[in-house]
Formats: structure tokens, C-alpha cells, sequence
């Protein structure tokens, strides 16, 4: 490994192009341009689960292909990239075998004997390991332009060194190595018998989930926390407590959408739409029983269900006039997610059904929705369109005007979202480390705090059994997750937190 000293170019350069060319002129090493953080010191640079907890968003790993594809690639009849197993329902795992667990009542067991002293390890300094596919193995120096799979993992990369910047004003005093995955699982476990991998006290990044998985079972064996920003599945690891997730699943999604749902509508009023399909059947039998987890009885009133078997692209076949409620206003809740066309033809029916009638019409749907192009915006507008989404970036906003000052000043372009990711995710694990040391995550919950992209509300994740008297079994912590979702309503033409609660 090569060490590159810190040099002038990297902190104060007036284009991020200048800092993408250092990081690919040193591609023999992993190591990449350390940041200073307080004087005198450096950083180095298929079962039911899977199917309801994948949200296939932002940046997924396509293996066929070699690419980070985004949201709008993989939305779209154009799949065929993407592994699914269809399974009957009945052969999945039950959906609500899980749940948030309170963390008030003393630390997460992680195997640690802590008997009769507080579980608090604060250092002078926290070495970090930050392992993301900067892809500099593909770096061509004959290509105009960088290759646009590693923008992000670059944006991401930017973000965090401005936040800590922050963090050295604040007396945290971080120890940073980065690395390239290359979204390799070799290059992963070679990674990972690195001595500055090997001795962090953190590791954060990853992207394709083979290489999460590996960091997250390395994370459980060594100890130490595993900070994973992109992934939303269940399925990443198993009893381990050392596993933070960022990104809600999507059953924790459904749980907050239903929620609002059932705080802002009557049960009678609402109507859950889906195709034939085994995926989007899941999804509205975990509503129904979130529905009456709510009501605080299984026998409590059941939302409406239609299934729609009209397979024309423009659902010609399909009469919305028989499932709108007689109370003048349905509420659609629409599991599909995957099929674009069926969607906008959907919406199109319900708004030509308000067109026609003085009826009133308002529609759910699924996280992934936000990344549809090419949308009909006069439907989601008069449809009043909600929607779950694990992240929200108010522009408007003073604090994230000043954020793209300060980007923009050090690296000559705007910010991406990835870049925010970047700058929240380090502050908020930077300051952790520093007020509660090596168990932080034990502290999570008097840490709930606000960022720019989300709100940091995370929580152990446990599987649930009842025993033979009907009473609830917690056991071990599966994971730490984000508890956090926005619910987004289009209104003037554009998402935004829906002011409702």
C-alpha cells in the first residue's frame, strides 16, 4: 500500500474532476488522500422477507452488467436483470415475524460482560474504515469523463470529508481509511484481512449486497459496528447486534404509510389495489395486518381489497366506477411497484373517474414511485398522491443552501443526494463515537437527531414468536434500522412532507 500525503489540490481544489483524477492516479493503492481531522493527526485514506423488504431504489448493483444502475433503470418492464423466485405466498416466512424493540431498559446483549459498570469506551481517537466501489479498476485515463458508477461512490466520499471538516471543529478526532470494493466480494475479503480494516472501530460504506453480507458476518465476528448507508433488506444479517442499517425497510415503510393512513382516513374508506402477483399479494397482506395491529384487534374491520386482472398496457377492461366508496371519497392504496405502465393507467382511471363525478380520490403508493419519469404530474396533483420515502432534502431550506455553498466552494459542482448521504452519515456516527464511545449503539435512542436527507431514529430489530400461553417472545437483536419515513404528498407539483400527521 502506498500512503498519499495530504496535499492542497484534495482540500481546496475548485473541482471534484481534480479530486476524482488524484484518487484514480494512485489506483495501486487503496488507501486514498488523508484528511487532517485535529492537528497533528491524519486520516488514512426468496421468502416472504426478501420479497417485501427489497425497495428497489436508488443504486443497485446489476452483476450482469457491471454497472451501479439507478432507480429509473430498474423500475421498468426492463428487469430482467434482477433475480426474482416466484413463490407462492403461503411459502414464505411470515412478514411480521420482526419487530422495533424499546432500548430503554439497558444495553443491546451483544455478549459483552458489562455486569455492574456502565458499557461506555471512549478513546482519544476512533479509527474508521470507509469501503466503498469507487470502480477504480475500471479507470480509463484515455475516457473524457469519469466512469458514472463511481460519481456517486465519489459524491459520497466528498460529502463525508466535509463532514469532517466539521467534526475537527468540534474536537472528534477521527481516523479515516478508504477503500475501493471495486463491488467485488473477492476484493471485499481482501479488504477486510487489511490490519487498518482489521483494527477500526468502525467500518461504513458498501453498495452490492454479497458485500454487505461479508462486512455485516465480519462485523458480528470481530465486534465491531457495520454501518451500511444504501441497502434496505432484512436479509443482509442474522442475530447481529453490530449491523446498522440506515435505509427502513420496506415493511417499515408500510408500517408508518399505514399508519397515516389510519390517522387521516376511515378504515371503510379505504380500498387496496393489486394485480395478479405473488409480490404485490405479500405486500397487501401485511397491510391488512398492520391494519389491525393499529386497531388493536384481529377482528377489527379489514381494509377493502380489488384485484385487478386486466392485462391490456391501458386497463380497458378495467371499470373503477364499482369499487369508489358511497361516502363521495375512496382512498387508494396502490402494492404495485414494479409495473410502471399499470400504475399510470391506474392513476389515469381514477382521474378521469373525479373528472367525470364530483367524487373525491386520494391514492397511496410505494416508496419507489418517487423515481418514475416521465409522469403524468396532473394526476398526482388532483389524485393528492402520497407516498413513503426514506429520505428528503429541502431545498428551500437555509442550512442545505449553505451546504451547497460550501460543496460547491470545494469541489466546483453541485452536491448529489449521495453527497448529504456522505455528510449526514459521518457526522451524526462521528459524534456518536465521541460522546459514547466504542458501544455507542447502545445510545441510540437518546440520540435521535435530524439531517439533512432523514431524521437519525434507529432501533434494534428483533424476531417475535408467541409461546404456547399466546404471550410475545423477543429474541435476539437482528439488526439496528432507521425507524425514520417521510410520508411526501404532491402538492404544487412537486413531493413534499405532508403536513398532515
Amino acid at each position: 500500500m502506498t500512503s498519499v500525503q495530504n496535499r492542497p489540490l484534495l482540500l481546496s481544489g475548485n473541482s471534484i474532476s481534480l479530486l476524482v483524477v488524484a484518487l484514480f492516479l494512485f489506483t495501486s493503492c487503496d488507501l486514498f488522500t488523508p484528511i487532517q481531522t485535529t492537528p497533528g493527526t491524519s486520516t488514512k485514506g426468496g421468502d416472504d422477507d426478501e420479497e417485501l423488504d427489497d425497495i428497489r431504489g436508488g443504486r443497485v448493483y446489476n452483476p450482469d452488467t457491471g454497472e451501479f444502475e439507478d432507480a429509473e433503470a430498474i423500475l421498468t418492464e426492463e428487469m430482467v436483470t434482477i433475480d426474482w423466485e416466484e413463490v407462492p405466498t403461503s411459502e414464505y416466512e411470515p412478514i411480521g415475524s420482526e419487530r422495533t424493540t424499546p432500548i430503554d431498559d439497558g444495553p443491546i446483549d451483544d455478549g459483552t460482560d458489562t455486569t455492574g459498570e456502565e458499557n461506555i469506551d471512549l478513546r482519544e481517537r476512533y479509527d474508521v474504515a470507509l469501503l466503498l466501489p469507487f470502480l477504480t479498476n475500471r479507470f480509463n485515463s484515455a475516457d473524457e469523463d469519469i466512469n458514472k458508477n463511481s460519481k456517486w461512490a465519489i459524491q459520497f466520499y466528498a460529502g463525508s470529508r466535509l463532514a469532517l471538516s466539521k467534526l475537527e471543529e468540534e474536537g472528534v478526532n477521527l481516523n479515516v481509511s478508504v477503500f475501493d470494493t471495486e463491488a467485488s466480494v473477492s476484493k471485499v475479503n481482501q479488504l477486510l484481512e487489511r490490519p487498518e480494516v482489521k483494527s477500526s472501530h468502525l467500518v461504513m460504506g458498501s453498495v452490492e449486497k454479497e458485500c454487505a453480507k461479508r462486512i455485516a458476518n465480519f462485523a458480528k465476528n470481530n465486534e465491531v459496528p457495520f454501518v451500511s448507508p444504501y441497502i434496505a433488506s432484512r436479509g443482509i444479517a442474522v442475530e447481529n447486534p453490530f449491523y446498522i442499517q440506515i435505509k427502513p425497510t420496506l415493511a417499515t415503510h408500510l408500517e408508518v404509510l399505514t399508519k397515516h393512513i389510519k390517522d387521516n382516513h376511515k378504515t371503510q374508506d379505504v380500498v387496496l389495489i393489486r394485480r395478479e402477483d405473488n409480490r404485490e399479494a405479500t405486500i397487501m397482506q401485511y397491510l391488512q395486518q398492520l391494519n389491525a395491529d393499529l386497531s388493536g384487534s384481529e377482528y377489527a374491520t379489514p381494509f377493502s381489497e380489488a384485484i385487478i386482472n386486466d392485462e391490456t398496457a391501458t386497463l380497458e377492461n378495467f371499470d373503477i366506477q364499482p369499487i369508489l366508496k358511497p361516502s363521495k371519497e375512496t382512498v387508494f392504496v396502490v402494492t404495485s411497484w414494479m409495473d410502471k405502465s399499470f400504475v399510470y393507467s391506474f392513476l389515469q382511471k381514477a382521474f378521469n373517474a373525479i373528472r367525470e363525478t364530483d367524487h373525491k380520490i386520494t391514492v397511496y403508493g410505494m416508496p419507489q414511485w418517487q423515481a418514475f419519469k416521465d409522469a403524468d404530474y396532473e394526476y398526482y396533483e388532483k389524485l393528492n398522491l402520497h407516498i413513503s420515502s426514506e429520505q428528503y432534502i429541502d431545498s428551500y431550506a437555509a442550512e442545505v443552501r449553505e451546504f451547497k455553498k460550501a460543496y460547491f466552494d470545494q469541489y466546483g459542482t453541485a452536491p448529489t443526494t449521495e453527497a448529504f448521504r456522505g455528510y449526514d452519515d459521518m457526522l451524526y456516527f462521528g459524534r456518536m463515537l465521541k460522546k459514547y464511545g466504542l458501544y455507542f449503539y447502545e445510545h441510540f435512542n437518546e440520540a435521535q437527531e435530524d439531517a439533512f436527507h432523514t431524521r437519525f431514529e434507529l432501533a434494534p430489530v428483533t424476531q417475535v414468536s408467541t409461546d404456547a400461553f399466546g404471550q410475545e417472545q423477543y429474541g435476539a437483536v437482528e439488526r439496528f434500522e432507521n425507524q425514520f419515513v417521510y410520508i411526501l404528498k404532491f402538492e404544487d407539483y412537486h413531493f413534499q412532507p405532508s403536513s398532515s400527521k
